[in-house]
C-alpha cells in the first residue's frame, strides 16, 4: 500500500499541456518525413506485409485513416484485444483478433509476414508468444504516439513515434505498385481452412456469440466483457463494427470489470446505443452488486452470465500447463443466479439448450426498456484456439 498525503492532491502545478500538444500533434520535421519515406519503400518492398491495430488507434481515433491506409497499400489487417473496432470486423482486408487466443488465419497471417506494421499496439506477451521466434524472418513498423514504446519490446523496428492521423497521413502521399497476388491467395486459403464451424447441437458460449453478432447486426448495440475464457469468446465470435462499442480490460486479470462497465456506458450512451454485458460465473459474484444500480436506474442493459461451474481461465490454464491437475478452479457450490438477478428486480432467465437461449435474447432485445439477465448454463470446455508456450503464434494446442 502506498500512503499520498491529502495536500498533494489538492496542490497547484503548472502543466503546459499546449505545448506538449503541439509537440506530439504537430507538423512533422524534415527528419520525420524522412523516416515515413523510408516505411513506405519498406511497404512497397515486402511480399507479405500485414497491419496489426491495438488499442492506441482508439484512443487516437484514426479508424478512417487505418481504413485508407490499409485500402490503398492492400494490406491484411488483424488487431489485439484492445485495438478490436479500430476495423470494422466486416472489412473484407480485417483477418480478425491476433495472439494467444486469436483466429488462425489471423496468426498465421502475422508468423508468416516478412513486414509488420503495428498501429498502436506496444506487441504485449499475449500477442507475440515467443518473441525470438515471433520477429524471425520478418521487419517491423511500429507507429505510436508513445516513442518509449518504440524498441521497447521489438527492438530494431523502424519506429514512426507522434500523432497518428499526421503519421498515417504521410503515409498516405506515396504510391502503391504491389497487388501482392500470391500473398492474398495464401491468406484466403487460411480463411477458407480455419472458418469456424457453428453446427453444433448443443449450447456453447461461440453459438451464443455468433447468434447474438447476427441478431444485433447493422444495430446500434455496445458490448462490455468481464476476464476469462468468455472474453476470448466474446473477441473472437462478435463482430464488431465500430470503436469504443468493445468495453474490455486487457491487462492484470481485472474480474468484475465487466457488469460496471456495462453501466458506466449505459448511462454514457443513453438511449443511442444498448449494452450487451458478458460476464463469468467467477467474475459476476465480484461486481454482481451493481444490478442493484442497474435496475434502480431501469438501465437497458442485456446481461449474460455464463455459467460453466468454474473458474474457466484458470481451469484451462491448470489443464496446459500443469497436466490437468485441477485446484480451486471448480464450483462445487452451485448458486441460483437467476433468484440473485431477481432479488434486485430484474427479469431472469436460465437457458440450457440453443432454442431457450434464441427465445430468452429475441424476449431480452424486444424490452427496450428495461434490463435483462441470461444465465447460460454451458459445460466445462476450453477456448480454440490457443497458442502453444514458447512457441510461434502459428503453433496450437490441441484440446481432446
Amino acid at each position: 500500500m502506498v500512503d499520498i498525503p491529502k495536500d498533494l492532491f489538492f496542490a497547484e502545478v503548472d502543466y503546459k499541456f499546449k505545448e506538449v500538444k503541439e509537440k506530439a500533434a504537430g507538423t512533422p520535421d524534415a527528419d520525420f518525413k524522412i523516416t515515413a519515406a523510408e516505411a513506405v519503400e519498406e511497404i512497397s518492398k515486402a511480399e507479405r506485409p500485414a497491419v496489426i491495430v491495438g488499442g492506441g488507434a482508439v484512443s487516437a481515433g484514426a479508424s478512417k485513416e487505418i481504413i485508407a491506409f490499409i485500402e490503398k497499400y492492400n494490406l491484411p489487417v488483424v488487431n489485439t484485444l484492445m485495438g478490436i473496432g479500430a476495423v470494422p470486423r466486416s472489412h473484407p482486408q480485417h483477418l480478425g483478433f491476433a495472439g494467444l487466443h486469436g483466429n488462425k488465419a489471423a496468426n498465421h497471417a502475422i508468423a508468416a509476414a516478412d513486414l509488420v506494421i503495428a498501429v498502436g499496439s506496444r506487441f504485449g506477451d499475449r500477442q507475440t508468444g515467443n518473441l525470438s521466434k515471433y520477429t524471425s524472418s520478418k521487419k517491423f513498423i511500429h507507429i505510436d504516439i508513445d516513442p518509449a514504446e518504440i524498441d521497447k519490446n521489438i527492438a530494431n523496428s523502424l519506429g514512426l513515434a507522434g500523432d497518428m492521423k499526421v503519421i498515417l497521413k504521410l503515409l498516405m502521399r506515396h504510391e502503391n505498385s504491389a497487388p501482392r497476388t500470391d500473398w492474398w491467395k495464401k491468406i484466403e486459403s487460411w480463411q477458407e481452412t480455419f472458418d469456424y464451424d457453428y453446427q453444433v447441437n448443443r449450447l456453447t458460449v461461440p453459438w451464443a456469440m455468433n447468434q447474438i453478432a447476427k441478431k444485433t447486426a447493422g444495430k446500434n448495440f455496445a458490448y462490455a466483457t468481464d476476464v476469462g475464457q468468455h472474453q476470448m469468446w466474446a473477441a473472437l465470435h462478435l463482430r464488431i463494427e465500430e470503436p469504443r462499442t468493445w468495453l474490455t480490460s486487457g491487462g492484470l486479470g481485472t474480474m468484475g470489470f465487466g457488469l460496471p462497465a456495462a453501466m458506466g456506458a449505459q448511462i454514457a450512451y443513453g438511449n443511442s446505443r444498448r449494452v450487451i454485458s458478458v460476464s463469468g460465473d467467477g467474475g459476476i459474484k465480484m461486481t454482481g452488486n451493481e444490478f442493484y444500480t442497474i435496475a434502480r436506474l431501469k438501465l437497458p442493459i442485456i446481461s449474460l452470465i455464463v455459467n460453466n461451474t468454474s473458474l474457466g481461465m484458470i481451469r484451462q490454464l491448470q489443464k496446459v500447463m500443469y497436466k490437468e491437475k485441477y485446484i480451486a478452479c471448480e464450483f462445487d457450490y452451485q448458486m441460483d443466479y437467476v433468484k440473485y438477478a431477481e432479488s434486485f428486480g430484474i427479469k431472469a432467465v436460465s437457458v440450457s439448450t440453443q432454442e431457450e437461449f434464441a427465445a430468452a435474447f429475441e424476449k431480452a432485445l424486444a424490452d427496450e426498456k428495461n434490463p435483462r439477465v441470461i444465465v447460460l448454463n454451458v459445460w466445462r470446455s476450453f477456448v480454440e484456439p490457443m497458442t502453444k508456450g514458447n512457441a510461434r503464434i502459428d503453433e496450437f494446442v490441441e484440446f481432446k
